[in-house]
């Protein structure tokens, strides 16, 4: 046993479940068979199964037995605790999903995570958003400024602009308000928008009229792309400079964010011109370079859940579908190396502290 294939056996028993439940859709049965799904889903979430992903046949019978003694029966959330006493340890979580947008996966995630905060102390929260779009959330949070059905709303991530997510976040504003551990919420991903350049020329139109003419030229129609890694380099530059300056006329948060903010965008447009298993590579290393800053900024005893694709997650490798890369040659899928997954990254900063769940 090597490799993690929790998501294999998960995807297989979510089909059955799923399919059964078209079939009775309209059915009396349609409550109770909800609840097994959600059960079954957690015991298959929990059971860290460990087989090897290719190359090998499972015995199924072999399979069942393990997956029956190492699985925990979850009969409703107040079942979580069970499972918060066995990560005690950890200071990095993982919470993956096999799909994006699913309803039901983000519910149980949230959920699992809302005990891990009230059990375990966890107090930051990083999302598969870019990293602007988690400032600005947590903007409101700290400050109730803004509205976040908006903020949610103009995510360039389209599976974060979900219900679910927008009632966590509410009720994370809740818990806050009598936490004496409260909760900050980060985005990690270096894929970003033009929003972050509109919140990097706010801090500058207060802080240095110079620096917000250079940034100026990102907007559409401004400099050429063959400037525009360059003038970052200058801003950088600049910004680290002018440390002492900056954070009299803001704040150290401020300083803090807006120099962040520069790196990811300079990261963000580097990634663009490093074709496309360059941009997989640089992406899987940089958000785990974010996620380390996260860590490290928010102090040594700081808790960390992660939100995120199984495929960013885990630690070694994964299927990556051909049509992704509009391949027609060979199999239908890529194996991701280790190098193209975040994961993996975490993994050697964090060695055992780092846990992921699928």
């Amino acid at each position: 046993m090597q490799q993690n294939e929790t998501c294999f056996v998960y995807i297989r028993i979510m089909r059955n479940q799923i399919q059964t439940a078209s079939e009775v859709k309209n059915s009396s049965r349609t409550s109770t068979l909800a609840h097994e799904t959600r059960k079954s889903v957690m015991i298959l979430l929990f059971a860290a199964i460990s087989v090897v992903a290719f190359g090998q046949s499972i015995d199924s019978k072999k399979l069942t037995k393990w997956i029956k003694g190492k699985s925990i029966e979850l009969k409703d959330n107040s079942d979580f605790k069970q499972l918060a006493q066995l990560l005690t340890d950890k200071t990095v979580i993982g919470l993956g999903e096999a799909a994006h947008g699913s309803k039901t996966l983000n519910n149980i995630r949230f959920d699992l995570a809302k005990t891990l905060i009230q059990e375990n102390g966890f107090n930051n929260l990083a999302f598969e958003m870019s990293f602007n779009t988690g400032l600005r959330i947590n903007h409101y949070l700290q400050t109730g400024e803004g509205d976040i059905e908006e903020i949610l709303k103009q995510t360039n991530h389209f599976f974060n602009k979900s219900e679910e997510l927008l009632n966590f976040i509410k009720w994370i504003k809740e818990y806050n308000k009598n936490s004496a551990n409260p909760v900050n919420i980060y985005g990690f991903d270096i894929q970003v928008g033009f929003d972050i350049i509109e919140d990097l020329l706010k801090y500058y139109a207060k802080t240095d009229k110079e620096a917000e003419n250079l940034l100026s030229g990102f907007k559409p129609g401004g400099l050429p792309d063959s400037l525009r890694i360059p003038t970052l380099n200058r801003l950088r530059e600049r910004h680290a400079a002018n440390r002492n300056d900056y954070v009299l006329k803001s704040d150290f948060l401020e300083y803090e964010y807006a120099a962040k903010r520069l790196e990811v965008l300079s990261n963000a447009m580097q990634m663009e011109g490093s074709g496309f298993w360059g941009q997989v590579r640089m992406r899987a290393s940089c958000n785990a370079e974010v996620i380390k800053w996260i860590k490290d900024f928010e102090g040594e005893n700081s808790k960390l859940i992660l939100f995120a694709h199984n495929g960013h997650l885990g630690k070694g490798f994964s299927i990556f579908p051909r049509v992704r890369t509009l391949s027609t040659r060979g199999n239908f899928y890529d194996i991701l190396q280790k190098e193209h997954i975040t994961g993996w990254y975490l993994r050697e900063t964090f060695g055992d502290k780092y846990y992921w769940h699928c």
